[in-house]
């Protein structure tokens, strides 16, 4: 299943012009998605079903697709042009960022609101701004998606991202 809205349906039934752009923007976000390097990795290789690896659960297209338009840190990454593509079982999540090909753990008490963020260490508080949003996430691997895949699957995550959870 592709994540992607229906826009003639929308269209149709008579939403708003608004609620239609949003519906385009968040299609768009997909597109590049699918674009970028994570793209094989999401049309082709994610879960069928929740998978568990490296301690955290390596979500299918279809429950990413719920995350990011419900979930925070989710709904923010997603807004902001990351993908969420795992989740732990305490509501943190583990996001790619195909600007950069990089990926990254936020914690739901740093990314949780569109008005403040927070840094990791200390929790100071910092306005919302793309800078403070790279600032209150933290590395993971800078690994090709594949390579980065197969290691997560392997376990060889698990320690790191126990730590941060």
């Amino acid at each position: 299943m592709l994540p992607y809205r229906d826009i003639k349906q929308m269209r149709e039934d008579g939403y708003d012009a608004s609620t239609i752009e949003e519906a385009e923007s968040f299609n768009a976000r997909w597109d590049a998605l699918f674009a970028s390097p994570i793209g094989i990795y999401l049309r082709q290789e994610a879960p069928r079903d929740v998978e568990i690896a490296s301690g955290v659960r390596l979500l299918p297209i279809e429950a990413i697709a719920e995350c990011v338009q419900e979930l925070v840190p989710d709904k923010i990454l997603f807004d902001a042009g990351y993908i969420p593509i795992a989740s732990s079982v305490g509501g943190n999540c583990l996001a790619y960022d195909p600007r950069t090909s990089m990926f990254y753990w936020a914690d739901r008490s740093c990314v949780n609101s569109t008005e403040y963020l927070y840094t990791p260490n200390d929790y100071a508080e910092m306005p919302f701004s793309e800078g403070n949003l790279k600032k209150a996430l933290i590395f993971v691997s800078d690994a090709p998606v594949s390579e980065f895949i197969q290691r997560l699957r392997s376990g060889e995550y698990e320690q790191q991202l126990d730590a941060l959870d």
